[in-house]
């Protein structure tokens, strides 16, 4: 229990110093789940992430992740899996719009990832495995015409 309380206390200061917002950390009725949130000043959400006690009796990552602007729009979300990113982020532009879709497993990119302009249309299509680019990323302009594919350097 003193190991869980001084977790606490050394991760609620962390954030307060690096990020000058509120931070309020609640734990469920069952003492081994619960969730970190951070406001901004005002008080407007920031983000609320999930998170469970491990083996060693340490909070990790685990669940849905979600950042906001301060204007209240979405940021981004995403799904953690043993203090790794895990499945499908998503980010917005402060305007609501998909900035891009990542996916992710263990951790690492793995799968289609496609960006997108401010205006809607889609950016670039990459296509990681592992972390690592796999085939000839798709570029489009602000029009929607394609740009000219360029291939990676293998190192």
């Amino acid at each position: 229990m003193k190991t869980l309380v001084r977790n606490i206390i050394i991760l609620v200061c962390l954030i307060l110093f690096l990020s000058c917002s509120v931070t309020k950390i609640k734990i469920s009725e069952n003492p081994k789940l619960g969730y970190i949130q951070t406001n901004y000043i005002s008080g407007q959400l920031k983000n609320k992430t999930y998170m469970k006690i491990d083996t060693l009796g340490n909070w990790i990552y685990n669940g849905i992740s979600k950042s906001y602007y301060k204007n209240g729009q979405l940021k981004s979300e995403g799904n953690f899996k043993n203090n790794k990113q895990d499945g499908q982020w998503r980010s917005y532009y402060d305007n609501g719009r998909l900035k891009s879709k990542v996916y992710y497993k263990d951790g690492k990119e793995d799968g289609l990832s496609n960006f997108y302009y401010k205006n809607g249309q889609l950016k670039q299509k990459t296509n990681n495995n592992n972390d690592k680019p796999g085939g000839i990323p798709a570029g489009f302009w602000e029009n929607g015409s394609s740009r000219r594919q360029i291939k990676p350097i293998k190192n």
